[in-house]
């Protein structure tokens, strides 16, 4: 009865006149794009904004909504996903009530929320969507710059900013601690400028400037994750794709050229010692004395031991074990996730997802081939998309609401570019 009343509402809605759509249309949208951004740069206190924004979001896309294609791998796999995760959890939450709740909101809802936005999304919202990422790099930047200048003295700092206590310590500089709002997420921005830049899409000069300032924050913050990932994204989406299209190597390196100059003048009139982050990022393949990785080597061969008594299904979502935990506040978390995974749903569980991913990838690449337009809209998003599918091996970064966009950023465009009529056909879709 009630999906009855709301179908009737919604048909009603449809009737009202065109500057009404119109303006419904562009509440839509300024909500999505608010709904990025904040996913991106907006701190905790903010859930609720976030919360209303996508609740306004969906609920007009409800309104105006009107039949698409949904990629068939995509739906049929993310639901088996869905149901498999939903019936581990109800074998597991006897046993781990607390860890399985925890996990569940993020497994399970999270998981679903952006799995079903996809019949949403269009052409005109990625448009947003875009807007939103470019802004999310320049924002994070240059709060970076604010609290990095603040803490040295050079500018007046507020360190009762409210803003404050979501940042979390990204790197020592001349002893003062330097804090950055949701500085992980430079993992996705930064290789997605990169190939916006690269492809001539959208305002070059602020695409640069965002390229450059994003990627001396990364270097500054000590991140090795952020940075090594982001490598590792844009390398092999040239390598994956370069048969595809004629990527033209010089200026790839132009652009590389201009970045890494810029950075150096910076680093030079700030008085930074080079040598110390090269020996950060080298740090990163020291296995014995490197604290890091001796921790995930650990962690590692614990996980492994454990998967050997329940290989098939795994030991349930928010599984964990009292007496080796690397979180109070969730024993079940690690920073392992794709063993992890393993862990708590098993082989099966693992494949299912590895079949979702497999299937964005094909899909991905038939796209790719259709026309200048569907490359620019592919390639920042696909090594985006690889950097931090790389990152999330050995950190948490697809544990929350806002990052879980980084995983489903890709699906959206794969689902728009089918229901787009405006391009030439495309027979990799028949």
């Amino acid at each position: 009865m009630l999906t009855f009343k709301l179908i009737i509402f919604a048909e009603r809605i449809n009737c009202c006149p065109s500057s009404k759509k119109s303006l419904m249309t562009k509440v839509k949208n300024i909500s999505l794009f608010l709904y990025i951004l904040l996913s991106f740069i907006g701190p905790t206190v903010m859930d609720l904004a976030r919360l209303l924004l996508l609740i306004t979001f969906t609920l007009i896309s409800f309104i105006q909504y009107t039949p698409t294609r949904i990629n068939k791998p995509y739906l049929l796999l993310g639901s088996i996903i869905i149901c498999y995760n939903i019936l581990l959890l109800s074998f597991s939450i006897i046993r781990y009530p607390t860890t399985g709740i925890i996990e569940a909101k993020s497994i399970i809802f999270y998981f679903s929320i952006y799995f079903f936005l996809s019949i949403f999304i269009s052409i005109e919202q990625l448009k947003y969507i875009d807007k939103a990422l470019i802004a999310s790099t320049i924002f994070i930047s240059s709060y970076f710059a604010y609290i990095l200048l603040g803490k040295l003295g050079a500018i007046p700092f507020f360190a009762g900013d409210f803003l404050r206590q979501d940042y979390f310590v990204a790197a020592s500089y001349s002893n003062a601690k330097i804090y950055a709002l949701h500085l992980n997420s430079l993992t996705y921005l930064i290789p997605y400028v990169f190939f916006k830049t690269l492809n001539k899409d959208g305002k070059q000069i602020i695409n640069l400037i965002a390229l450059i300032m994003g990627s001396l924050t990364a270097l500054l913050s000590l991140r090795r994750g952020i940075i090594l990932s982001a490598i590792i994204g844009t390398v092999l989406t040239i390598i994956i794709t370069v048969k595809f299209r004629n990527i033209k190597i010089t200026k790839v390196l132009a652009i590389s050229f201009i970045s890494i100059v810029a950075i150096f003048v910076l680093f030079h009139f700030s008085n930074v010692d080079i040598e110390k982050y090269f020996d950060a990022i080298t740090s990163s393949f020291d296995f014995s004395n490197n604290r890091s990785n001796t921790i995930r080597t650990e962690q590692f061969s614990y996980l492994i031991d454990k998967i050997k008594d329940n290989p098939i299904f795994g030991h349930g979502i928010g599984a964990y074990d009292p007496n080796y935990y690397r979180s109070e506040s969730n024993p079940a978390n690690f920073e392992l996730q794709y063993i992890k995974m393993i862990f708590a749903s098993g082989f099966l569980g693992f494949f299912l997802n590895l079949a979702f991913v497999t299937s964005a990838f094909y899909s991905t690449l038939k796209l790719y081939r259709r026309s200048d337009f569907h490359r620019k809209m592919l390639l920042p998003a696909l090594a985006a998309w690889i950097a931090t599918l790389v990152y999330n091996a050995s950190n948490p970064l697809i544990t929350q609401l806002g990052p879980y966009f980084m995983f489903f950023h890709i699906f959206y465009i794969i689902n728009s570019l089918k229901n787009d009529q405006s391009q030439i056909p495309n027979p990799y879709l028949k």
